[in-house]
């Protein structure tokens, strides 16, 4: 929803129809909510997601990957490919962080 002041505001709501007369609803109840604060965040969530995902993908002097909890390699950076010589393609992905060739 806009406001006069070009704000836009963010609502979810349900509601439904309690009085019918014939095949007219003459009366409904529901509930509308205000989620513009939920969505700001989700908004600068992903944001933040997406501008650390561009700086990993761009750091190649640097390997950045990361372990899940049973030490697999989870995620892997164009610098970890400099780094170790492993590419994605090669399998690395998945893992143990202290396999030997």
């Amino acid at each position: 929803m806009r406001l006069e002041t070009g704000e836009i505001r963010w609502f979810e709501g349900y509601g439904q129809a309690v009085e019918v007369s014939g095949k007219k609803t003459t009366r409904m109840s529901g509930v509308m909510r205000d989620i513009t604060d939920r969505k700001r965040a989700e908004e600068a969530l992903h944001l933040s997601e997406e501008q650390s995902r561009l700086l990993i993908e761009g750091a190649t002097d640097f390997a950045i990957f990361k372990i899940n909890s049973d030490s697999l390699i989870a995620t892997w950076n164009n610098g970890a490919e400099s780094v170790f010589g492993y590419t994605e393609s090669e399998r690395i992905i998945g893992r143990l962080t202290c396999d030997e060739d």
